[in-house]
């Protein structure tokens, strides 16, 4: 008796262990231009705005992170939204 699998689609179950890291690609809007930039879907919004102060050029504190209308608190996940 033949028991393969007839899908090309690997087999996995409950125990097996993906080595993943999953990544993000944001397109941040400024007043004068776009960035995208590539972060950890782990990341939070206040690590988002360190990595966009190091490309700007300027300091955290002076950022706003604003999607889907509302500001966005420094310790949410960047995977809620």
């Amino acid at each position: 008796m033949d028991t393969s699998n007839s899908n090309d689609a690997p087999v996995t179950n409950e125990n097996s262990v993906t080595s993943e890291i999953s990544t993000l690609k944001l397109t941040i809007e400024t007043p004068k231009d776009n960035l995208d930039i590539l972060i950890d879907a782990s990341s939070t919004v206040k690590q988002l705005k360190d990595v966009m102060a190091n490309e700007l050029s300027t300091f955290m504190d002076q950022m706003s992170i604003i999607y889907a209308g509302e500001i966005r608190k420094d310790d949410d996940d960047l995977k809620k939204y």
